[in-house]
């Protein structure tokens, strides 16, 4: 879910955030090199058009690269592996949006794009709608992303309908044909958790499109012709592998990752940990015209979080035979569905911000970040429901470091045991530094934020916090980080023990079945394998 902010005693006046002497940034760590990625590849930030900051300090905002030949990554389905694309049939990838927040929404969309991508399908984006905890009006899902992906044909929804339903070119399970709700093409608004919410649109697709039954208990697996005949053979090994070792099987994997490029049976062996089956993408389900992606929820009948909720990264999902295909759709969410240049501008305007305060105030001009999710997580979690100096009593924070906190706690004075040996910084004391940005990137601007933090600590179970930390894991494979061999971040969890409080300081291989509520190594580790960066 997104996050409300609170009003704080603390701001920053724009005389120490634009001070005619520059701050000596060179006293900061080293973890935060304030220049231009080196090497081939390399890509930028360009503030001017959102009001800075300047190239040179937006530079350490950028985690991805820029690799034209990605952008025309090819559908690798094994439909369409004897065929050219000027010969392939249109076919469609339609997607139903989370009824949750903002990153349930984003988890979803990914996984779209990565299965139209895969599957030499058009994209079609669903109708704007509201969002949980986001403020405004409705929008459209790629208007928070730099989306441009030149290899993926993209339609909206309207279209969609107008060329395809209209037309009379869909049809229902008796073959006969289908047209939506009214016979209304524009759904913008109709449809979110907030206003009218107008359940048929999904309902009809439902009922007209092949529905995707998948469950996250499964691995879909793309490959060539050649290696679809061997493939049961591997995953029998596989299981009578695990079947005679016993045991935890993710525990072979703690520290120690399964190199990139290794064999097929190495690489699917450890995607498959708690898992014993491949989906099923049938010769008929490929065939269909139109694939359909069910989202959660409850108010449209059978459906719950016990069915067909894909609430999952996509890399938990989708497996590739080819290495190459694997890290490069993986670079593919990298570089190509990233937050928009708006979005980064302002957390770079409030990250050069804070490190300027820190070094006029002596500091070394780094900072470690918290975000503490409070509204809904209270009952889960006793640490969260109790008092802020607990966070100090379990050695999460250091004394006497500053910390920036995304937190959806509007009582600022629960902070107060951390304001006595830490310095606070919240959204609110650089409100001057976002005026005039549609107050729904907010949460997405504090992701940013928090991501630069030395040191950061987030909330088990949030896909907010788990977002941050892939942010981070990016980071950490650009700049070369202490433990990025292995994928580590410094990064801790406030859960609800200590279970999993360290799990981000050491390689972990995806554990079955709540693939959502962290994100894993898997997914930023060496992507970059098979690209020289020199």
């Amino acid at each position: 879910g997104e996050i409300k902010h609170h009003a704080t005693a603390v701001s920053l006046s724009r005389s120490e955030t634009t001070a005619s002497e520059k701050p000596n940034f060179a006293k900061a760590s080293a973890n935060f090199p304030f220049s231009e990625q080196t090497g081939r590849y390399k890509a930028s930030l360009v503030c001017d058009p959102f009001g800075g900051p300047s190239k040179e300090r937006a530079a350490e905002m950028v985690y991805w690269r820029n690799i034209p030949s990605d952008q025309y990554f090819p559908g690798v389905s094994i439909a369409f592996s004897n065929s050219s694309a000027s010969a392939r049939p249109q076919k469609f990838l339609t997607f139903e949006p989370d009824q949750a927040g903002f990153n349930n929404i984003r988890l979803a969309f990914e996984l779209a794009v990565v299965l139209a991508q895969a599957m030499g399908r058009t994209l079609v984006i669903p109708p704007k709608s509201t969002i949980w905890k986001m403020p405004g009006k409705a929008v459209c899902i790629t208007d928070f992303f730099e989306f441009d992906l030149r290899g993926l044909h993209v339609v909206s929804f309207d279209s969609f309908l107008s060329q395809e339903a209209l037309a009379g070119k869909l049809y229902d399970q008796n073959g006969k044909a289908s047209y939506p709700p009214d016979n209304r093409t524009n759904w913008d608004g109709r449809i979110g958790v907030y206003g009218e919410n107008d359940k048929r649109l999904w309902e009809w697709m439902r009922a007209t499109a092949a529905m995707l039954d998948w469950t996250p208990d499964c691995v879909v697996v793309f490959s060539s012709d050649s290696a679809l005949n061997v493939l049961p053979s591997i995953l029998n090994g596989i299981l009578r592998e695990g079947k005679q070792e016993g045991g935890p099987e993710d525990l072979k994997y703690r520290g120690n990752p399964t190199p990139v490029n290794a064999p097929v049976m190495d690489r699917l062996r450890e995607m498959l940990v708690g898992r014993n089956k491949i989906c099923d993408y049938s010769e008929e389900m490929q065939d269909a015209k139109v694939i359909h992606l069910p989202g959660w929820d409850t108010n449209i009948p059978g459906n719950d979080e016990t069915g067909h909720r894909l609430l999952l990264p996509f890399y938990a999902l989708v497996f590739f035979e080819k290495w190459q295909a694997d890290i490069r759709m993986k670079r593919l969410v990298r570089d190509h569905l990233r937050y928009a240049d708006e979005i980064q501008c302002a957390a770079a305007r409030i990250v050069t911000s804070l490190r300027a305060a820190e070094l006029k105030n002596g500091r070394d001009g780094t900072f470690d970040s918290l975000h503490l999710r409070r509204q809904d997580f209270t009952t889960v979690f006793s640490l969260v429901s109790s008092k802020s100096d607990d966070i100090l009593s379990e050695k999460y924070l250091k004394e006497n470091r500053t910390v920036y906190v995304a937190t959806d706690e509007t009582n600022s004075s629960w902070f107060d045991p951390l304001r006595t040996f830490n310095h606070l910084y919240f959204l609110d004391n650089f409100t001057h530094l976002i005026e005039g940005v549609d107050p729904s990137l907010f949460g997405l601007i504090e992701q940013m934020v928090v991501a630069r933090g030395d040191v950061f600590v987030g909330t088990y179970y949030s896909t907010f916090s788990a977002y941050v930390n892939r942010i981070r894991g990016y980071h950490s494979q650009a700049k070369r980080l202490s433990g990025f061999s292995h994928g580590i971040v410094n990064s801790e969890y406030i859960g609800p023990d200590n279970t999993y409080r360290r799990v981000m300081k050491t390689y972990h291989s995806l554990e079955a079945p709540q693939f959502w509520t962290r994100e894993w190594p898997v997914s930023w580790r060496d992507i970059d394998h098979d690209i020289d960066l020199s």
